[in-house]
């Protein structure tokens, strides 16, 4: 979906425009951020890009924030990390063209994403 499309269902609000930058930083209504926060990026190239999994919100595994590490690598035994980072992602059970990042901190999530392989926004 592109940002035009995404703006017209009325449940996202521009929080960062893309300028010169590849993506959009966007919050949605339903779940407010702070200020500086954004709950999905969307890119020129690819539409909707990232994700941010707002509290409450589960895979269909059943990882959302709150988690412990050890219930995210039973659920998803495939589990890498992610270069530089160190941080845990996959990919979506069913789509390969899409991932899960897992932001922990102390064996707990705190953050969990949603992106594209092709995504352009984030690291």
């Amino acid at each position: 979906m592109s940002a035009k499309k995404a703006k017209a269902t009325g449940k996202v609000v521009l929080k960062r425009a893309a300028g010169l930058e590849a993506c959009s930083g966007w919050g949605f209504k339903a779940h407010p951020t702070r200020k500086t926060r954004v709950g999905l990026y969307i890119s020129k190239k690819a539409g909707v890009a990232v994700i941010s999994a707002p509290k409450g919100v589960k895979t269909p595994e059943g990882i959302g924030i709150g988690s412990t590490m050890k219930q995210v690598k039973k659920a998803y035994p495939r589990l890498r990390y992610v270069t530089g980072t160190g941080r845990p992602y996959v990919s979506v059970l069913g789509n390969p063209k899409a991932y899960y990042e897992f932001f922990p901190e102390k064996g707990i999530v705190t953050g969990l994403a949603l992106g594209l392989d092709i995504q352009d926004c984030v690291s």
